[in-house]
């Protein structure tokens, strides 16, 4: 049954925010609504992780929402809908281009799990499974008794941009795993390896917290571990790049320029020239009163030249290449932006996600 918005309460900050301006303004963007866009109340307090936009329709977004599952916009973030999938937790969600959808995350067991559907959601099926942790994992006896084991999930699911039917997953136990026959059959491609075990489990593995495939080299992945370290690997080689001061948040490839990398550490922005050989920061007037507890960084697909950073609930925006700078507020100040999408075909549409922030 849907509402008009006199029967709703108004929503609150937070949630989903939609720009028109290339990230000059934003306005919050929260409706939920039923087939025929009436009103069904507000996702305002949905935990928005993660920002799906499918290369082949650039207008339709999907956000993973935790346990709230994933809610979709088939009008670039103007009104959202729900999608359902049957996990306790979703992590990540990938429409291709031929119409199956994935989606990863937590069971009822704990375990760490990728779904399919090839029919919009109405059926699903497993297609990969990764065991629960136990307390025995370890494998030394304990004479204090350790806190219950962490739910294994797969923590970021990606398409191949030069393969319509390959997708790349990444896990908390460290592995990079590709699924081929869109997502159908799955394989380990590299397992990132810790220098040292987890002194509580005894586990020599680190967790890879995001990989970006390269849009300009087949099967050339960027990866961010666990220990903030950045990856570059390829089907020749696995290197970790030297970098300044500081982890690893966040990696994006430029466009335009297949030898160039931005990343957002710690530290500050930088960029490289020389796919990640030297490093060069940017001006960027972040505040140093806060810690950093989240920062993304996004480049137009269509000028360069303009680029935004989110640190914490703070907007920066430069429009010739990171000498000069805008900031923005959300006014947010118990909020983090989580992750940001500008639109390929038409770069004044962003949007961008929240989700309080708990100390």
């Amino acid at each position: 049954m849907s509402c008009t918005p006199q029967d709703v309460a108004p929503a609150k900050p937070g949630g989903v925010y939609y720009s028109s301006s290339g990230g000059a303004k934003f306005d919050q963007s929260v409706d939920l609504v039923d087939e025929d866009e009436s009103l069904l109340g507000y996702i305002d307090k949905f935990e928005a992780n993660n920002i799906h936009r499918p290369a082949h329709e650039p207008s339709t977004i999907y956000l993973t929402a935790g346990s709230e599952g994933v809610v979709v916009s088939n009008n670039d973030g103007e009104s959202w809908q729900t999608v359902d999938v049957p996990l306790i937790r979703v992590t990540a969600f990938v429409s291709l281009k031929n119409g199956i959808w994935l989606a990863s995350g937590t069971n009822e067991d704990n375990e760490g799990i990728v779904i399919r559907t090839l029919d919009k959601g109405e059926s699903w099926d497993s297609v990969l499974t990764i065991p629960a942790a136990t307390e025995e994992d370890g494998g030394f006896f304990q004479i204090i008794k350790p806190p219950p084991p962490a739910a294994i999930f797969v923590s970021s699911l990606v398409p191949d941009p030069f393969d319509e039917e390959r997708v790349y997953a990444t896990t908390s136990t460290g592995d990079v795993l590709a699924g081929e026959d869109s997502g159908k059959v799955w394989h380990t491609t590299l397992r990132i390896k810790a220098t040292r075990s987890d002194p509580l489990t005894g586990r020599g593995n680190t967790p890879v917290i995001k990989i970006i495939p390269s849009p300009h080299t087949p099967e050339e992945v960027m990866l961010i571990s666990g220990d903030g370290s950045i990856i570059r690997a390829n089907k020749d080689e696995r290197k970790k790049l030297t970098m300044p001061r500081g982890r690893a948040v966040d990696i994006v490839y430029i466009n335009q320029f297949p030898e160039a990398l931005f990343i957002s550490l710690t530290s500050g922005v930088y960029v490289s020239r020389d796919k990640g050989e030297t490093w060069v920061e940017l001006s960027v007037p972040i505040s140093k009163s806060q810690p950093l507890v989240n920062s993304i960084v996004r480049v137009s697909p269509t000028n360069p030249n303009r680029i935004i950073v989110s640190v914490n609930n703070i907007i920066y925006r430069s429009e010739d290449g990171g000498d000069n700078w805008n900031t923005l507020s959300l006014e947010l100040p118990s909020h983090i932006i989580t992750d940001i999408s500008i639109n390929p075909k038409n770069a004044a549409k962003v949007i961008l996600t929240t989700i309080p922030f708990r100390t």
